[in-house]
């Protein structure tokens, strides 16, 4: 059976399990059963984003004006009267903007004299304010069915004034050895045994996806062992039974009979795949089974395959599939047979953003340590022609690959603009417009890689970092005539990745530190910063 039609058989008919309330500390990494509405407006009044002093602008047009200070606002503490004409209150970060004012100026702008202040700056309209509903408003969905909840997401819950959250229950998943030669790590085996290892990255990995794990121990290769074992995953509740070893059609290969004995109808018991052709699928009323192979690598690759899309399935993710990518083959392959290949490969990010995936030499089913090493997959289809090396390949990335290929490729501050400085370039901005905004591209990419690690290290799916590059510069191009090439007129690009203190201009100064942050947002400025959208 093709890996695709099996893969298809595996999550077919699959509804999420029962939907249950949990609080927010309870919440992180569970998959939200139901949309979340804003239960209020955010902030539910203008505020003040500095400290300074709260005015009416109309009466401070001009530097030198000097105004009396009527009060003091402070969080949680607001002013009990009106801004009059010729009045001013201090202000705090947090504050409530008091009725009548319209605009902060900053301390450091200000002169206090008595209960006077004078200001060094005019003021505007606006500035320093976050308005009412500014973040989001009552009614609001922010957060999504299907989403895997992450830190930031349960900050953005509780602002929505969410105590707890509906959430799919976690699948149970139950994960059963067998074979008569397994002995525990920590023992010495004797002759002809060896040590179990595929049970320690079946737990890790569904655990990764949300699930709680059973260890169902290891089963002795006769049939009544082998069955009582599995009969223990209906006592534990499991919504998915994982057995490793005894899945192909030898004498002592007893887990398909076995199943078949407690109700298991087998849909599957052989995949045109290398590694991992003897893996099953089957059902009974209550759960579903995996059987895997007992090839340490052979294992693991097809409980990267197949058991992951299934817990995410059972779990109510919205994404259940492994995104492929494109790279560079690093070593020529011969043509290949009727199976599809999954070949371990080293996986390195180039000076211009491509990747390049090296297939190790020794591929045989169990190699930990090329199965540990590797940070991809190359995947090589059924009959496939010899490929050159630097030819076009498919890969899936292994998770957290993205820590190695950043180690391994070099010069950390610079590197980020020099890949989009490529991009750029192949986008067709002149090399001019590069050369002079150096600075500014190398202050701008950093936090994107930061980004990108970030995402790879919660997730386990990688950001494609050259990808992510490639579409900033495409957009930069395509909007270059609305942004302008003069940094002022790009300046606004520091206010969405960099903090406001972090902001440096490629010239040395910040010719937008009069802006505010909504006039920097691509919703309230979309043709100075349309392009952003696309991150």
């Amino acid at each position: 059976m093709p890996v695709s039609e099996a893969l298809a058989i595996v999550v077919a008919d699959i509804a999420p399990l029962s939907v249950e309330m949990v609080p927010l500390q309870d919440a992180w990494h569970r998959v939200l059963a139901d949309d979340i509405a804003a239960r209020r407006t955010q902030p539910p009044v203008a505020m003040s984003a500095m400290d300074g002093y709260a005015l009416r602008s109309a009466d401070a047009s001009q530097a030198g004006t000097e105004l009396e200070v009527i009060g003091e606002v402070a969080a949680g503490r607001p002013l009990a009267r009106s801004i009059g004409p010729g009045e001013a209150a201090r202000i705090f970060t947090g504050g409530v903007v008091p009725q009548g004012a319209d605009a902060v100026v900053i301390q450091e702008d200000t002169i206090t004299v008595g209960s006077r202040v004078i200001l060094n700056q005019p003021a505007r309209a606006g500035r320093h304010i976050r308005e009412a509903g500014v973040d989001f408003r009552a009614g609001e969905i922010l957060l999504r069915r299907g989403k895997r909840l992450s830190e930031r997401d349960l900050s953005l819950a509780a602002g929505m004034n969410h105590a707890a959250l509906p959430v799919w229950r976690r699948p149970r998943v139950a994960i059963l050895a067998t074979g008569d030669e397994l002995v525990m790590p920590g023992t010495e085996p004797a002759p002809g045994q060896i040590v179990v290892s595929n049970s320690y990255a079946l737990h890790a990995l569904a655990r990764a996806e949300g699930a709680e794990t059973f260890d169902l121990g290891v089963a002795a290769d006769r049939l009544e062992a082998t069955t009582g074992h599995i009969r223990r995953a209906a006592d534990v509740g499991a919504d998915l039974l994982i057995t490793t070893g005894g899945a192909s059609v030898g004498d002592h290969d007893l887990v398909k009979p076995a199943l078949e004995a407690e109700g298991f109808n087998m849909t599957f018991w052989k995949i045109a795949m290398r590694p991992g052709k003897p893996m099953m699928f089957g059902r009974s009323s209550q759960a579903r089974v995996i059987g895997l192979p007992g090839n340490p690598v052979s294992s693991y690759i097809c409980a990267w395959l197949f058991m992951v899309p299934l817990i995410r399935a059972l779990a109510g993710r919205d994404n259940i599939h492994h995104r492929r990518h494109h790279a560079i083959l690093g070593s020529e392959l011969p043509a290949n047979d009727g199976r599809e290949d999954y070949l371990r490969a080293q996986c390195v990010e180039q000076a211009d953003g491509t990747l390049l995936a090296t297939p190790v030499r020794l591929q045989d089913s169990s190699l930990l340590g090329t199965l540990a090493a590797a940070q991809a997959l190359v995947i090589r289809p059924p009959f496939a022609p010899p490929a050159p090396a630097g030819s076009l390949c498919e890969i899936l990335h292994l998770p957290v690959w993205a820590v190695a290929t950043r180690q391994m490729a070099g010069a950390r501050n610079t590197r980020p603009a020099i890949c989009l400085q490529s991009a750029l370039l192949a986008a067709g901005v002149r090399q001019a417009f590069v050369s002079t905004h150096v600075p500014f591209l190398e202050r701008l990419t950093e936090p994107l890689f930061h980004l990108v690690e970030a995402q790879t290290l919660f997730t386990g799916e990688v950001i494609g970092a050259s990808s992510l590059l490639s579409d900033l510069g495409s957009h930069i191009s395509s909007n270059i005539a609305s942004c302008g090439t003069h940094p002022e007129q790009i300046g606004c690009v520091h206010d969405l990745f960099l903090p406001t203190a972090d902001r440096v201009h490629p010239t040395g100064t910040d010719p937008t530190a009069d802006r505010t942050r909504s006039e920097c947002w691509p919703a309230s400025n979309p043709s100075c910063c349309a392009w952003s959208t696309a991150l």
